[in-house]
Formats: C-alpha cells, structure tokens, sequence
C-alpha cells in the first residue's frame, strides 16, 4: 500500500514528551507578537494600567485557546467513535475503512487466468 500523499504535521520538533507541531509554533508565536505590539501601543498612549494587564488577558486567552483545542479534539473524537460504531465501521479509528481491506474480512480470490 502506498503511503498517503497528503502531510498532516509537516513540521514536527519534539521535546520530550512533548510534540511541537508547525502550526502550534505559529499559535504561540502569534500570542507572543500580539502581546508585544499589544503592550508597546498601549504605552505610546500612556494607557500604562492597561498596558501592565495585556499579559494576564493574553495569558487567559492562551490557556481557553488550549482547553477549547484539547476539548474540542476529545470530544470529536469520542462523537466519531460512537457513530462509527453506530454505522458497523469499527475499523476506521484503527486505520481501515470501508476502501481498505481488513485483516477479519475475506479477500476475494482471483480469478484463474
């Protein structure tokens, strides 16, 4: 079998258990910049109380970001289990599916030449 054309995680940087992908590097990245900018405009306008809360929203805004994610991935998960059972498809989450073979189903035999 060939091997899927398609990248999920093209970059991919591990740190111990930890797995660091392209586009969570670019999230965190993003949080980072906005605070910086977030931060340096407030200053320019004297808004410096403000300007001192920046980190505590953005700090609250990162962690909803990562129990949204990590919430939203267990619970689409566990949806597709149940309906993959509903549908008699137990296989998917190992890997088959209806186009690809499984070990319990029977081959059929070719056909003598």
């Amino acid at each position: 079998m060939f091997p899927s054309p398609i990248v999920h995680h093209p970059f991919v940087f591990d740190v111990g258990p930890l797995s660091l992908t392209g586009f969570g590097l670019a999230v965190l990245l993003a949080f980072l910049i906005a605070q910086i900018v977030s931060e340096r405009e407030l200053a320019r306008r004297n808004r410096d109380v403000e300007a001192a809360g920046v980190s505590d929203v953005l700090f609250g805004a990162l962690v909803g970001t990562l129990l949204g994610g990590i919430s939203g991935f267990v619970l689409g998960r566990s949806l597709n289990k149940k309906s993959d059972a509903a549908n008699g498809n137990k296989d998917r989450t190992a890997g088959g599916g209806k186009d690809r073979p499984s070990a319990d189903r029977q081959q059929p035999e070719a056909a003598p030449a």
